[in-house]
């Protein structure tokens, strides 16, 4: 690994924009707490995704099975 990656990499361990380093850096006391708790002050990390499930519309297919099977308990019932 080189030494530019290695950089990139500890800069996205840490939660660390690219861009803003050198400015946290000269704040010694900011980039000790950055390097202590693992991210730069004032940092919040953001929502987790939603579950995939939650994302994709149901499948046709489910569907017209799951419609099929509630009318055949329908059916069943009533004739009970």
């Amino acid at each position: 690994m080189t030494y530019g990656r290695s950089i990139d990499k500890a800069l996205l361990d840490f939660n660390i924009d690219r861009r803003s380093w050198p400015n946290l850096a000269t704040d010694r006391a900011a980039w000790r707490s950055t390097l202590r708790h693992g991210h730069p002050p004032g940092f919040t990390a953001p929502a987790p995704p939603l579950p995939l499930a939650l994302t994709r519309p149901p499948r046709a297919a489910t569907a017209k099975t799951n419609r099929a099977i509630d009318a055949s308990l329908r059916m069943l019932r009533t004739r009970l």
